[in-house]
């Protein structure tokens, strides 16, 4: 059984709750953090095209940290991944050579979804930028 709760935060000395009670924390066999605890850790990645006056930018992916919290299957309890999120998969995002990797392959993958919403042609496509925004909530 999957199921995704809403937390919120208690107290900042006594880290994250979930809202509605424990009951959930104390049936879970493994449990997930996305983000980080004190604010959202998220970062929009964009493709940026530019020629002459016309300028588009197109959010393609979100990264963000994840980490186990309880992990009763095996034990390991990771606090150092990374994960990318885009229209069509999941990427990984752990080292910065990693998430590189993984843009240029979804990118190679992806070249007639994003042209469409660039509004560009495959040809066009390498005059782009990566964009990288912090989101702060």
């Amino acid at each position: 059984m999957k199921n995704i709760q809403i937390l919120w935060s208690y107290v900042i000395s006594h880290g994250i709750k979930a809202k509605g009670g424990e009951s959930m924390w104390l049936n879970s066999s493994l449990v997930f953090l996305f983000g980080n605890q004190k604010n959202a850790g998220i970062t929009k990645i964009s493709i940026k095209m530019k020629v002459n006056d016309y300028s588009r930018q197109v959010k393609i992916a979100v990264r963000t940290k994840i980490s186990v919290l309880k992990n009763h299957i095996n034990g390991l309890g990771y606090e150092d991944g990374k994960i990318m999120i885009t229209a069509h998969d999941f990427m990984k995002a752990r080292t910065e050579a990693e998430e590189k990797k993984s843009i240029d392959e979804y990118t190679r993958t992806s070249t007639e979804y994003i042209c469409k919403m660039l509004e560009i042609s495959p040809s066009e496509l390498k005059n782009t930028d990566i964009v990288e925004e912090d989101i702060d909530a």
